[in-house]
């Protein structure tokens, strides 16, 4: 305004008098937006975000809760909470809970396993301050999180719940940050085991039969995306099939144990 410029600041209310009339010109796929006030300022807005939960006072109230997952990492095939996250890797990682842990908080350290916060607070003062001064809903988790949050003695960590706090320095400052029902990017998993083999061993003639006839199971699996029975949109849609195809009973095998065989699947049917 005025050959003036302010960063990440609060549209005001004057801005909006158009009320979406010619007036006020509007690029919603940028979000730049300009209009004048009282024909003598004119003011530009580029790269304006609307808090979510503003937006849904929009809508019924009974509908918020659903749309808000629907909008959310939790609701999407393509993250995985961190429980189940942490159980990979357990599986991975000779059953050990501490040691699948602390492998995928160090390959997010290191930028190769993508997570999400359906909820970050941070806060300046101590563990204790519920005056939480900084607040974002589904926050991608940066790599500086995993480095300078997660040390022993000032962090705590609830895979269970995707409950990670901790306090450190952050680019502007030192900070305490709770982040609330993380999630971790599903493929980006592979991050720890990226040459993954088929659990299951090749059946020779001294060797023991492997435990599930993956052979019969690829071709259900194939047969069954070929009819569509339901469609399949992604590697976890065909983990899911094979998981659905060998289970006996109570007995099912994991998903990292059909991840190899999902993978190739996944990878010939989504060639153009």
């Amino acid at each position: 305004m005025d050959g003036q410029e302010a960063h990440d600041v609060a549209v005001p209310m004057a801005f909006w008098w158009a009320k979406g009339h010619e007036a006020l010109e509007q690029d919603w796929a940028s979000g730049d937006f300009s209009t004048w006030i009282q024909s003598k300022q004119q003011l530009f807005a580029f790269g304006v975000t609307f808090p979510l939960s503003k937006i849904l006072e929009m809508v019924a109230f009974e509908k918020r809760a659903t749309i808000s997952r629907k909008l959310s990492v939790a609701g999407s095939h393509e993250w995985i909470p961190a429980k189940e996250a942490r159980r990979l890797a357990y599986d991975r990682f000779r059953h050990n809970p501490m040691t699948a842990g602390n492998a995928i908080v160090e390959q997010a350290r290191l930028g190769f396993i993508g997570a999400r916060a359906v909820l970050a607070q941070g806060a300046t003062g101590s563990a204790a301050e519920s005056n939480w001064k900084w607040e974002e809903r589904e926050w991608d988790v940066p790599s500086w999180f995993w480095t300078d949050f997660m040390a022993a003695d000032s962090s705590s960590q609830d895979w269970e719940l995707g409950r990670f706090s901790g306090r450190g320095l952050a680019p502007n400052g030192t900070r305490w940050i709770t982040l609330s029902s993380v999630h971790f990017h599903r493929a980006s998993l592979d991050a720890l085991d990226p040459n993954p083999a088929p659990v299951e061993a090749p059946e020779s003639n001294r060797g023991r039969k492997p435990k599930y006839d993956w052979p019969a199971a690829t071709n259900a699996c194939w047969g069954s995306i070929y009819r569509g029975e339901p469609p399949v949109n992604s590697q976890s849609d065909v983990e899911k099939r094979l998981i659905e195809i060998l289970r006996v009973g109570d007995d099912e095998p994991g998903e990292s144990t059909v991840r190899p065989y999902a993978s190739q699947i996944w990878a010939e049917f989504s060639k153009p």
